[in-house]
């Protein structure tokens, strides 16, 4: 994901917000602000979610094929493997 490009507002858009909320030009910065800082907070723990959810599925893998031996491994099982070891993003 890309945060950088969710704060570019130009003075045009802060005045036209203004003018239509009635709201003072300084505290729409300030909304403005917030709106950018908790979507650059939420694009950094989804990342950070990401990753751990990579690693989980990779120890899960790991400690599923240790339990199991590579002759009495079934068919069913190694597919279950194979789909922790491809992580889908989560639906935003």
């Amino acid at each position: 994901m890309d945060a950088d490009g969710y704060g570019e507002f130009a003075r045009e858009d802060m005045a036209r917000i203004a003018k239509l909320t009635k709201l003072s030009s300084g505290y729409v910065q300030q909304c403005r602000d917030q709106a950018l800082w908790m979507w650059r907070s939420y694009c950094a723990q989804h990342q950070d979610w990401e990753r751990r959810l990579r690693r989980a599925k990779a120890r899960w893998r790991e400690k599923l094929l240790n339990r199991m031996g590579e002759d009495d491994t079934p068919k069913a099982w190694n597919e279950l493997a194979e789909e922790a070891s491809e992580p889908r993003s989560p639906r935003l």
